[in-house]
């Protein structure tokens, strides 16, 4: 009854796709961040990306293999 639009028009503007700075099998060194979504699961950071990194109880500065990179999303593990 108030004449409001719940979802705003908007027209989505393709762009290029960011480069991939870790490819899955590169072993890295990440700092953790903070605890992530699941239980043993934290998001470590590196290279201005953030890696969500199970089974890992470890703080500070970790080696990290990375699992997964597809669409720029970044899973691993610790090593």
């Amino acid at each position: 009854a108030h004449n409001t639009k719940l979802i705003a028009d908007f027209k989505p503007v393709m762009t290029k796709e960011l480069p991939k700075p870790f490819h899955k099998g590169d072993i890295i060194n990440a700092q953790i961040m903070c605890p992530g979504r699941y239980i043993n699961e934290a998001l470590a950071a590196a290279k201005g990306r953030v890696i969500t990194v199970a089974d890992c109880h470890k703080k500070g500065i970790v080696r990290i293999r990375i699992t997964r990179d597809k669409d720029n999303v970044f899973y691993g593990e610790c090593v």
